[in-house]
Order: C-alpha cells, then sequence, then structure tokens
C-alpha cells in the first residue's frame, strides 16, 4: 500500500486536491452515510445509488473490508487529528465488479464528533495515474 500524509494548515490545499481528484478520477457516487468515528463500513448506514442491487453493494463492501487498499491518503491539522482519509481499493469479483473505489472518510462532519463516510466508483485509470496525483 502506498501511503500519503497531508498535514498541517492544509484545509483549503487538502479541499482543492479532493476536489480535483473528484474532476479528474471520479465516475459516480455510490454510497453515502453519517456514522460514529468509530464505526465500521459495513455499520454505517449509507444512502445508496439507486442504479445498482443490494448485491452489488454487499460486495463492493465485503470487498472493502476484505482486501488491503492499494492507497490510503490521511489529511491532519497541525495537531496530528485527522480531517479525512480517503483510500483507494481494486475490486474484481471476475463477474459483475472490475473497478477501483474511493472511500472518503471526513472527520468532525460538519462541527460535530460525526464521520461521513462516501463509496465513490472511479474511472477506469491505472493505479500509478492516481498513485502520481497524490504524490507532493
Amino acid at each position: 500500500m502506498r501511503q500519503f500524509i497531508i498535514q498541517g494548515e492544509i484545509d483549503c490545499y487538502f479541499a482543492n486536491k479532493l476536489h480535483l481528484f473528484h474532476q479528474n478520477f471520479v465516475e459516480e457516487m455510490l454510497l453515502c452515510g453519517v456514522s460514529d468515528i468509530t464505526a465500521s463500513i459495513d455499520r454505517v448506514k449509507m444512502s445508496k445509488n439507486p442504479k445498482y442491487s443490494i448485491k452489488y453493494y454487499k460486495k463492493i463492501i465485503g470487498g472493502l473490508l476484505k482486501f488491503e487498499p492499494l492507497i490510503s491518503i490521511l489529511a491532519r491539522d497541525s495537531y496530528g487529528q485527522k480531517l479525512a482519509e480517503c483510500t483507494v481499493n481494486h475490486l474484481n469479483d471476475e463477474r459483475f465488479i472490475f473497478n477501483n473505489f474511493l472511500v472518503q472518510k471526513v472527520y468532525k462532519w460538519e462541527g460535530s464528533d460525526s464521520m461521513s463516510t462516501q463509496v465513490w466508483k472511479l474511472k477506469n485509470k491505472p493505479i500509478y495515474c492516481l498513485k502520481q496525483y497524490w504524490r507532493l
């Protein structure tokens, strides 16, 4: 796994970098929900993109839990507190799923002690392009 850490007075920098990442690499949002910051992804109550079946989402969540991410991006403030965390996984069930997925977690969601979790399907781009993008 390749890990990128962005720390310090980075709110605007990280927000802009993430926004551009979405413009260049994200195809569509699949899932989103808000939970306690300790909740694992399979415990977050999520709104689902109606384009896909529950079976599809179960396979994605199962894969995200089972396989280590290929890329991890961590944004921390100048005190070392997590602001956001993004991971990229490649999932391939050899039948229905052959994609890269972004899991984006934003801590202290809207000033609370909650966390927003989103799962995004990425465009068909090589992993090295994604790693190159996050290289600082």
